[in-house]
């Protein structure tokens, strides 16, 4: 009976430790830090108030421009899509909870579906731009491809001008929005520029070191809530790519990078 006990209790805590090793390869699994910033987007009431923030600044803008403009005049927005007002947050929940980032086979196939929801404020701001006669232009450095795909999920809402002449992808994977942004200043006064993004309102901050990027803040300081509307993303972007001087680390190594950058006392 002792031997038989003891042979219950090492199955007993075999079990367990089996048990724990599942437990801890899936906790190990997961990304963790995707997570935090993924559940900030999803269920926090302050990304929703910064998000109205920015669309109520962005209305403020252009109802004072145009009560002052020349009503003769072709006028336009120019806004990015991603983050700024269609939210892929499901997308990047579902590759926090398997321990992945971004790949372009699994982002494809996303966008595909055209079920992006819709950032707080944005629907109701674009739809009140066309109502005053603006013309809205979307750029985004989504592939030439997904045209089709974004234009539905865009009309899935009933935001404005979702159409080929008005949706600009990328033609050929470049991050550089000067071209397309210059396409439509040529025939348009832009009023207003938004994006998640600072490479959504100029190219001089795109490929740049963190310094550098910040100086640049502050040298056109004064084009952001007058001109330049940003809409708050933590979950990926150009700046996360700086933290760690634009090169393919792995995660444990970006980590390590992550903690060296924080200040403490």
């Amino acid at each position: 009976m002792q031997i038989a006990g003891l042979v219950l209790l090492g199955w007993i805590s075999s079990c367990s430790s089996s048990r724990q090793a599942q437990h801890n390869a899936h906790q190990t699994s997961v990304n963790t830090a995707l997570v935090y910033a993924t559940l900030w987007h999803q269920r926090a009431a302050e990304y929703k108030a910064l998000c109205l923030q920015a669309y109520q600044v962005a209305r403020h803008q252009l109802d004072a421009y145009l009560d002052t403009a020349n009503r003769y005049a072709r006028y336009a927005v120019i806004t990015d899509i991603d983050e700024t007002l269609l939210s892929n947050a499901r997308y990047e929940a579902t590759m926090a909870l398997q321990g992945k980032t971004f790949d372009p086979q699994s982002w494809n196939a996303w966008v595909m579906k055209a079920e992006a929801d819709t950032i707080p404020g944005a629907l109701d701001f674009f739809r009140y731009a066309a109502s005053r006669g603006i013309q809205v232009f979307y750029i985004s450095n989504r592939t030439a491809d997904q045209l089709n795909a974004t234009i539905q999920n865009l009309r899935r809402y009933g935001f404005p001008d979702a159409d080929q002449v008005h949706v600009l992808l990328s033609p050929n994977g470049s991050e550089d929005k000067s071209d397309r942004r210059a396409a439509v200043e040529k025939d348009y006064r832009v009023i207003l520029l938004l994006g998640d993004n600072l490479g959504d309102f100029s190219h001089v901050f795109d490929h740049q070191p963190m310094a550098v990027r910040d100086s640049l803040v502050y040298v056109r300081a004064g084009l952001f809530g007058t001109r330049w509307i940003v809409i708050p993303n933590d979950m990926y972007g150009e700046w996360q790519r700086a933290y760690v001087n634009y090169q393919h680390l792995s995660p444990a190594r970006q980590d390590s990078v992550y903690q060296a950058l924080l200040k403490g006392e």
